[in-house]
């Protein structure tokens, strides 16, 4: 293929390669950074919560009533619970993966408020947490009964005995374990007994191993949270009955959101899926632009140079020559605009790192948006390249 006659060419006319170029710069620019969000949402929309997410239903419950000894009936909740059929174990806690009320505080090295590089959310439960969770406890133990600690107060941090996740103790201690370790809470000493494979933080903002920064606190009290773990076939019995059985013990309080694990990890991602559903349509939706776009402005190049194409046809050149020839010009145009296109690509991600705390776009998804614009480039030429083989040796004389 000789390049310096498809030059020459689009230099006497560059309009329609300009607009072919500036489309397919666009195209990738957008598309690449599209397609690396939505990525970036499937991947944490795959993570597990820690849970036995098909075991696990929650509910939320709240109190209306006055006088209530809420200790004291939570432990006539838990074994009237766990006398049900279906029902494997039972327990409060102060929050749920992804459920959304996230109480959260700073996680540091030693007393001083400089040695704090990361928060945590916190998370309280009883000696049934794990059970219950069915989290995976990688090292260390779990709580003693000693060890748990009765508040009113989610803030106050009293217990000297915690539980992080894996995530946590290889931000503060990468090269050793973390069982026996200590860390500073709220400005009071706590000493890690144990470290659980994973647990997602309430709030759905985290990503990346932030979202598993979470620590579980010794805790005997009534929180807002019922966590159920049951028989998966009992679990539809169970979510019907539940409300009934708790208001029989005490009918001064709301039992509502009753729900398995999964519809909660379902509904928090509810967004994401929403995101996702728009970013295909855009990359979809630019992709048939594109190609009738380049389509129709190579159509038009073959149309106002039939004459041209007529004389090469007749001074010998084959269909084959005609179509290598505006493929060539194509393809000579998109290596150029994909150029420009990697730099735009750039750019817009890195303003999406500043204003939506997007992470870095790898050059993977730059180097295999560029593959599919020029598949998709080629192809939308490929119609017109074979219209214009197919102009007649004897058009060069008609206007002679």
């Amino acid at each position: 293929m000789a390049i310096g006659p498809i030059l020459r060419s689009l230099l006497r006319n560059p309009s329609g390669a300009i607009l072919i170029a500036l489309q397919l710069a666009l195209t990738l620019a957008i598309v690449s950074n599209a397609v690396f969000i939505i990525q970036q949402r499937l991947d944490t929309m795959a993570r597990s919560t820690g849970l036995v997410e098909e075991e696990v239903l929650t509910a939320r419950v709240f109190y209306f009533g006055k006088n209530v000894d809420r200790y004291a009936q939570a432990q006539r909740d838990i074994a009237t619970l766990e006398q049900m059929a279906g029902v494997k174990s039972a327990v409060y806690a102060s929050s749920i993966p992804l459920g959304g009320s996230n109480s959260t505080t700073a996680i540091c090295y030693d007393s001083g408020s400089d040695s704090c590089p990361h928060e945590a959310s916190i998370f309280r439960g009883d000696i049934q947490l794990l059970e219950t969770f069915g989290m995976e406890l990688v090292s260390g133990r779990g709580f003693k009964p000693q060890e748990l600690v009765k508040s009113e107060t989610f803030a106050t941090v009293e217990s000297s005995s915690i539980l992080v996740t894996e995530a946590l103790a290889k931000a503060y201690f990468p090269d050793q374990p973390a069982v026996g370790k200590l860390l500073y809470i709220n400005e009071k000493v706590a000493t890690i007994v144990g470290v659980v494979k994973q647990l997602l933080r309430p709030a759905n903002s985290a990503s990346g191993p932030e979202g598993g920064f979470a620590i579980i606190l010794p805790h005997l009290r009534h929180s807002a949270y019922l966590a159920l773990r049951v028989e998966p076939g009992a679990m539809l019995d169970i979510q019907q009955t539940l409300a009934q059985t708790l208001l029989a013990l005490n009918d001064q309080r709301v039992i509502n959101y009753i729900q398995p694990m999964a519809k909660v990890k379902e509904h928090a991602y509810g967004g994401d899926r929403a995101m996702i559903v728009l970013l295909l349509g855009v990359v979809g939706l630019l992709a048939v632009v594109t190609a009738l776009g380049i389509g129709g402005l190579v159509s038009f190049a073959v149309a106002s140079r039939k004459k041209q194409i007529g004389t090469r046809r007749a001074l010998g050149a084959s269909r084959g020559d005609i179509i290598r020839y505006f493929i060539g010009e194509n393809l000579l145009i998109a290596t150029l605009a994909l150029g420009l296109g990697a730099c735009l690509a750039l750019l817009l991600n890195h303003y999406l790192m500043q204003n939506y705390a997007l992470e870095r776009l790898q050059p993977s998804y730059i180097f295999g948006t560029i593959l599919l614009v020029l598949a998709i480039s080629q192809l939308a030429t490929l119609l017109p390249a074979l219209k214009a083989a197919s102009v007649s040796p004897a058009i060069a004389t008609r206007t002679v």
